[in-house]
């Protein structure tokens, strides 16, 4: 792991202070530009602080949110905003769509504690024209996590936490407190919104195709959508609207074309050249990194491992290659479930079938077990459980009590102790 990469890692425990490169508005959509030099967005993940957002829904959209809330079959599924108000620190954004998210282990409704999207610049259909631009210092989407699953409610932040220490572009997370009709709702994991905002922060050119995987969802043709509308287990993060104006010379095109020429050229690798041809599709450093860190904090619920689950893939126009962009990291840093040479993810199977590829991902894994010891993260676990503990106290809707929290929040400081070892055992246990 580069010197860099440490130093970057040690100072994110107390603040986020990882910058993406410079960016441009180059899209002239008017959302607030993210450099190196003036993030705005970063005062809205201020590690330190618990900040209150407040709801406030009408009726009408009240019933249409609480009817698409539900999530029972572990399939993808298609919600639609609906109208509502949202308020922070005084400014009042009015006509804004909200609606409800999780899959089938977190969606709740609204008599529980249901998870929210928000977007600022949501396009209502029931009025003529095109929104007006908004943001936020810089945001124009809220994604606020429920962490049903996670009684702990730190998980979250710690894996981004390792993932952008690791130079790895991932959201950012915190916690904030949710009123809804002037109701305390809860306490919230907020996380940053994976969209064109964090895309500038992120990456020189930002004007790529994304699209998201949820269960099951692996990177092979008999999951390549054919129809624009096609229900299959990925969606696209983007789609061409009246509002966006004509595409710029130069953007990718925001249909199936470069998902279905990415599995492609994916399932073209012949048998024997795997480590050759992946490094012409994905960056494969980065690769390595995502599949090292799911496996180093337990991701069974991301791509590489039991669920092929919550990722996405964003193809870098500058360079013409993929990441893999993690997301949904509540299961994590709780019990060692899965195991670390028997992954789901076909481009991970297919690495470990030839020993050139199975040595770089174990070296990748021993540098990010470095990595993840020298960030120390029990300090932090503990340092933001102090922080949430009156909040969770207070939540009305938390799923857990005040008891198994705090076993929870035991289990997380013994995984942090003990996954280094575990994982050095692994690695041992195939000649590494």
């Amino acid at each position: 792991m580069r010197v860099q990469q440490l130093a970057l890692a040690l100072c994110m425990l107390t603040m986020d202070c990882y910058r993406g490169p410079s960016s441009h508005d180059e899209a002239g959509d008017g959302v607030d530009d993210v450099d190196d030099v003036d993030d705005p967005s970063a005062y809205m993940f201020d590690p330190n602080v618990i900040y209150t957002f407040e709801l406030k829904i009408p009726p009408e959209s009240w019933d249409s949110i609480n009817a698409e809330a539900p999530a029972e079959d572990c399939v993808r599924i298609d919600r639609n905003y609906y109208s509502a108000t949202f308020r922070f620190q005084g400014q009042e954004f009015p006509g804004v769509g909200v609606r409800a998210k999780g899959g089938c282990g977190s969606a709740r409704d609204l008599a529980g504690k249901a998870a929210f999207k928000i977007d600022l610049n949501w396009d209502d259909p029931d009025i003529p024209g095109c929104p007006s631009k908004r943001t936020i210092h810089g945001l124009d989407h809220i994604t606020l996590n429920n962490a049903v699953q996670d009684p702990s409610s730190v998980h979250e932040r710690l894996t981004y936490t390792l993932y952008r220490a690791a130079d790895h572009p991932a959201p950012r997370a915190t916690h904030a407190r949710l009123d809804v009709n002037g109701e305390y709702w809860g306490l919230y994991v907020h996380v940053e919104t994976i969209d064109r905002t964090f895309l500038r922060r992120t990456y020189d050119n930002p004007s790529g195709m994304m699209y998201e995987g949820s269960y099951w969802c692996d990177l092979v043709p008999e999951n390549v959508p054919t129809q624009p509308n096609d229900d299959s287990c990925f969606s696209r993060e983007f789609e061409q609207d009246v509002c966006d104006g004509a595409p710029r010379p130069g953007e990718d095109p925001q249909d199936w074309s470069l998902l279905q020429s990415l599995i492609q050229q994916l399932a073209n690798i012949a048998d024997g050249q795997f480590l050759q041809g992946i490094q012409q599709v994905f960056e494969f450093d980065r690769l390595l990194t995502t599949w090292a860190i799911d496996a180093m904090v337990d991701h069974w619920d991301g791509h590489f491992y039991d669920l092929t689950n919550n990722y996405r893939v964003y193809h870098d126009p500058s360079t013409g290659l993929w990441d893999v962009i993690p997301w949904g990291t509540d299961q994590t840093f709780d019990e060692s479930r899965l195991e670390v040479w028997n992954p789901n993810a076909m481009v991970a199977q297919r690495c470990l079938g030839e020993k050139a590829c199975e040595e770089a991902f174990a070296a990748r894994l021993y540098e990010i077990v470095d990595l993840y010891e020298s960030l120390d993260l029990t300090p932090e676990a503990e340092r933001i459980h102090e922080l949430i503990a009156p909040h969770v106290t207070d939540d009305p809707r938390k799923e857990y009590n005040m008891d198994e929290h705090r076993d929870a929040h035991a289990r997380t400081l013994d995984f942090i102790a003990n996954r280094p070892q575990v994982v050095r055992n692994a690695l041992a246990s195939r000649g590494y």
